[in-house]
């Protein structure tokens, strides 16, 4: 009885070790890019997607391709931030969103601890061995992600580099591999959706005097530098709006080049960390916790910005 007692207990450890190790794990994104970078036959490609692995190259200087993953061993800066990430991955484990070139679909999963090992393949463009650095995605994990789904994280993807972290990502690739829904809160929302918030709380404001926007006259955010919401409100004045992260106080370079686009035909915006809706020198300040309680109330959008489609 007190060894059965014993074993249960030893069990309980290691599943709170494991858990725990879940928790913790960080998101990661790999792209297996094109001949002109990762410069293997297709075929190659071909056997990662197929064995559920991830690989980066970098052959390093010399006629016989590097099968060191030491970031020491390597001289060009973005093989050494390579290395040190793939070894991140190869001790820590990770979640994983895998692009493979020439297909339309990606693989999630978790990467396996200690998994790393040489392929041995062909180099695309000379006559020569190919040594790629893999690492093995948990075949119990894996999801095969079609175009149509996850599309929120496909929009906050890195945008270069072949192997990288990804805390942009928050826990919403974590939820993608676990099968979970991600908690419907403001803080599980990606920056850029919480501004597309702000731009849909403006069809139907909740604070009296805030024009109504009637159409978006550019993409929300990254359009312009000291603008992420632009359109025309109802009375057919432009509407500049800026959302940030910082309160009012912390700001005061971001209100002064929202301020440059004042005019007797514009109204102004500033969704901040500040207290209460008040105006200040043309400007209307809204809290951006109004926002988030605006979208509570509104469950079947919150509920779509987080369903992965």
């Amino acid at each position: 009885m007190l060894f059965a007692l014993d074993v249960l207990r030893q069990f309980g450890k290691i599943l709170c070790i494991i858990f725990r190790n879940s928790l913790n794990m960080e998101s990661y994104f790999i792209r297996h890019a094109g001949k002109e970078k990762l410069n293997v036959v297709d075929e190659a490609i071909d056997y990662l997607w197929e064995h559920n692995k991830i690989a980066i190259h970098y052959p390093g200087k010399g006629e016989e391709d590097k099968e060191s993953i030491n970031p020491h061993d390597y001289e060009d800066k973005v093989a050494k931030r390579a290395m040190r990430v793939f070894n991140e991955l190869n001790n820590n484990g990770g979640y994983i969103w895998a692009e493979y070139r020439n297909r339309r679909e990606v693989k999630v999963g978790k990467i396996v601890p200690h998994s790393f090992t040489i392929y041995k393949t062909r180099w695309a463009s000379k006559e020569r061995v190919a040594k790629l650095k893999t690492l093995q995605i948990d075949k119990k994990s894996v999801k095969i992600i079609p175009p149509h789904q996850a599309i929120s994280l496909r929009a906050v993807r890195p945008r270069g580099g072949t192997l990288s972290r990804w805390p942009s990502a928050k826990n919403r690739l974590k939820c993608l591999v676990e099968g979970l829904s991600p908690e419907e809160h403001w803080d599980s929302l990606f920056p850029s959706e919480q501004e597309t918030v702000c731009s849909e709380y403006l069809r139907e404001p909740d604070v009296t005097g805030c024009p109504i926007l009637e159409r978006l006259l550019l993409p929300v955010g990254r359009t312009l530098q000291d603008v992420d919401i632009y359109g025309y409100a109802t009375d057919k004045k432009r509407i500049f709006a800026q959302v940030t992260y910082l309160k009012k106080e912390e700001a005061k370079t971001k209100i002064q080049k929202l301020k440059d686009h004042d005019g007797s035909n514009s109204h102004l915006i500033f969704f901040c960390n500040c207290k209460k809706v008040h105006f200040d020198n043309g400007i209307l300040f809204i809290p951006l916790k109004r926002v988030e309680n605006w979208l509570k109330n509104n469950k079947t959008y919150l509920r779509k910005l987080l369903e992965y489609g």
